[in-house]
């Protein structure tokens, strides 16, 4: 839901940056009104409202272009750039065999049906009849693997190369049908074929401008000014409504201004006050749950973390909604589990509900009372309870979020102590674990595979190969309903057992004209999804 409400605490800060900024765009504003001509953005009449002294009128008129803004890429190939806005643009001009929607949930691109053999790390793949490339070519089977075979060949410096690599070879059957033998069984995931399909024949090794058969094609670039997209007329899936027109920039902070002139339609911004700045310019903006989790991680070899009711009790002793708002400024959302906020659409868990009543009654079955009646809980041989809480003094998010989490835990009667040290410390802390509780934060990307808290970065003493075992089942490949059945019984055993526990995943802007219509699939992992139905109108005053 697009939010509206003031932010005046931040609005204030935001002062001296309006003023800045304001300054920057009227530098420019005499480029901006050019770039609107050319790019063709006026077209037939929608609206219109007149002045009260009758002599000026405000038109809404239909736009014929999407207008987004970007940073000049170092690289445009599609398995080489590591550029961002190369990584989303390649979701509007090339297809992939399988895609995520904004859940997270893996669903079919260019594959008509599917079956696999998990014991033998196969899937049997068969695509659609309809899906060419935009010079009219079909997609075909020897494309698949010839594009898996230019992402290996291609090695660490393509960003696609993680996936890839766990292929072992495509075995081709015929120009349809094909199947993918990955190197083990626990390889074997769906999401690990989520990469860009070049033709087989038409693409030349370190080109910028690959064809694709997703629904946009690359059709012009002018350095430092404008990257365009045609709309592709062979795409499977439905013509798409308008082209869009890049236009590059510098400094993203002119953005907001750029889009009051129409010379911008959407972007997605990550700063923190993102909605502060769309309120001042009248933007609309939708906050998007994004790929960053902040989390805390309970030391197993402290005899009070060591136990999962325990650490139950310190979650529901945790108010994230007050964190989000007063420590993150609203720029973060809630989650039930350590996993996506609604990953898979599974039905939500109340474990890590907010509820300190229930804290201090888990607090009480585990015989920690205040006997001495000074306010802080006791065990049984009359030691008080107290919780060292590691944080890296450079966050100055998490460590305000710490202090938060300290007054929280102080209503149920645990005293515990900030550990607030540099990089380097809190690395050492870690591995010495010289903390109780930690606060860390890790940034997942589109596979969402967290077994990495419980392997690699496993720094709290984790143990349990069941529940381990659990997770990384998840990762194999499974039909949409039955990873759905697996994560729903994993996010239960991941939220009783509660050796990290969430505290919110930060959040990304989506700003956008308010003219905008029909952007509703954008996601922070996908801020164009959807863009083939995207329309909007200008203003044009007289």
């Amino acid at each position: 839901m697009l939010n509206t409400k003031k932010n005046k605490k931040i609005r204030r800060n935001r002062i001296i940056y309006l003023i800045q900024e304001n300054f920057l765009v009227s530098v420019i504003i005499a480029v901006a009104i050019i770039s609107m001509v050319i790019s063709g953005i006026v077209a037939t009449e929608h609206s219109r409202e007149r002045g009260k002294d009758g002599g000026t009128k405000t038109t809404l008129v239909k736009a014929d272009t999407i207008n987004l803004a970007m940073f000049e890429p170092r690289n445009f190939n599609v398995y080489e750039s590591i550029d961002e806005d190369i990584f989303y643009i390649n979701q509007l001009v090339y297809s992939s065999l399988f895609k995520l929607d904004k859940n997270l949930n893996i669903t079919p691109d260019v594959v008509s049906k599917y079956s696999v053999d998990t014991s033998n790390g196969e899937v049997n793949i068969s695509l659609k009849d309809n899906v060419k490339f935009s010079d009219g070519s079909d997609l075909e089977s020897s494309d698949v693997k010839a594009s898996v075979d230019r992402i290996i060949a291609a090695e660490s410096r393509s960003p696609y190369f993680v996936y890839a690599s766990k292929i072992n070879h495509i075995q081709i059957n015929d120009s349809k049908n094909f199947t993918v033998v990955f190197n083990s069984a626990s390889d074997a995931a769906l999401d690990n074929l989520i990469f860009p399909i070049t033709s087989a024949g038409e693409y030349k090794k370190g080109e910028s401008f690959a064809i694709g058969s997703g629904p946009y094609a690359y059709s012009g670039h002018e350095s430092g000014k404008t990257l365009k997209l045609a709309v592709n007329k062979y795409y499977y899936d439905g013509i798409a409504k308008l082209p869009i027109v890049f236009n590059i920039v510098k400094d993203r902070s002119v953005i907001p201004g750029l889009m009051t002139m129409d010379v911008v339609t959407a972007y997605l911004n990550k700063t923190q006050d993102a909605d502060s700045i769309a309120q001042d310019k009248k933007l609309k903006y939708k906050k998007l749950a994004s790929g960053e989790l902040e989390y805390l991680g309970f030391n197993h070899e402290n005899k009070y973390c060591s136990n999962s009711k325990f650490r139950i009790a310190i979650s529901k002793a945790i108010d994230s909604s007050k964190i989000i708002k007063y420590n993150y400024a609203g720029a973060a959302v809630t989650s039930d589990s350590i996993y996506y906020p609604n990953f898979l659409g599974a039905k939500k868990d109340d474990t890590f509900n907010f509820e300190p009543k229930k804290a201090t009654k888990l607090l009480k079955e585990l015989k920690l009372k205040d006997r001495d009646e000074d306010g802080i809980l006791e065990d049984e041989s009359g030691n008080p309870v107290t919780l060292r809480i590691l944080v890296q003094n450079t966050n100055k998010q998490r460590l305000e979020a710490a202090e938060t989490i300290i007054e929280n835990l102080k209503q149920i009667g645990i005293n515990a102590e900030l550990v607030s040290v540099d990089a380097d410390s809190y690395k050492d802390k870690l591995e010495s674990k010289q903390y109780d509780i930690y606060f860390g934060g890790i940034k997942i990307d589109k596979q969402f595979n967290l077994t990495d808290l419980y392997t690699t970065y496993n720094k709290i003493g984790f143990s349990d190969s069941k529940l381990l075992t659990q997770i990384s089942r998840l990762e194999q490949s499974l039909s949409s309903e039955e990873q759905l059945k697996q994560f729903t019984a994993i996010k239960k055993s991941i939220n009783q057992d509660a050796s990290y526990v969430p505290v919110c995943y930060k959040a990304y802007w989506f700003l956008s004209v308010d003219t905008l219509k029909n952007a509703d699939d954008v996601s922070f992992y996908s801020p164009y999804e959807g863009a083939v139905k995207w329309q909007w109108s200008k203003r044009k005053t007289k």
